[in-house]
């Protein structure tokens, strides 16, 4: 080797390609971060759509539940319509548990069923359903739902038909309001046997 020639045996990175390293690495972070945040926030959406939507079964449940152990017997359930003119879609009906399923059923001495409560079932104007309690009997739509307990929202469509005996119930639920096309229809059959 000369003297005053160069040493190239120890090789080294300009500061120059450093930065463009460090700059492309950045990128690619950045990219992978803006992804893994994308997919948090659809997982999140999807978790919360599911979860109105099991909320609206185990809704749907309960009210087959009381709507089964109802009066059965001439007045005891009512069906009320929008496409009949009513102002909500709802059914009503008879029951002898003043606290919903799984509570005291009130009988008198001879085991009849003693008809405490009104309950009613309906979509409200902010598209929940709702169900409330009257005191005591007949069977009238209640004009308001104060105090009453949510049991599904986000319901497009609560639909109670009578088929002679069987009442069958459709709930529409689309917990998505961007997609309107994303809903879920759950339905179910009773038949009232009190």
């Amino acid at each position: 080797m000369r003297p005053g020639a160069p040493c190239r045996a120890e090789h080294g990175y300009t500061l120059l390609e450093l930065a463009v390293a460090i700059i492309l690495m950045a990128f690619i972070a950045l990219a992978l971060f803006a992804a893994f945040g994308f997919t948090v926030t659809f997982a999140r959406r999807v978790e919360s759509e599911i979860d109105e939507v099991q909320r609206a079964r185990a809704g749907l449940v309960i009210l087959a539940r009381e709507l089964s152990e109802a009066g059965a017997t001439d007045g005891g359930v009512a069906l009320w319509s929008r496409e009949h003119g009513d102002p909500h879609d709802a059914v009503g009906f008879l029951s002898a548990r003043t606290d919903g399923p799984g509570r005291g059923f009130v009988v008198d001495s001879l085991g009849t069923p003693n008809w405490q409560v009104a309950v009613y079932y309906l979509v409200d104007t902010t598209n929940q359903l709702t169900r409330v309690t009257v005191g005591s009997p007949p069977l009238a739509l209640p004009t308001s739902v104060d105090g009453g307990q949510i049991v599904a929202t986000h319901v497009r469509r609560f639909r109670v038909r009578r088929d002679g005996d069987v009442i069958s119930i459709t709930l529409i639920v689309a917990p998505d309001a961007k997609d309107p096309s994303a809903i879920t229809t759950l339905e179910t059959a009773v038949r009232p046997r009190n």
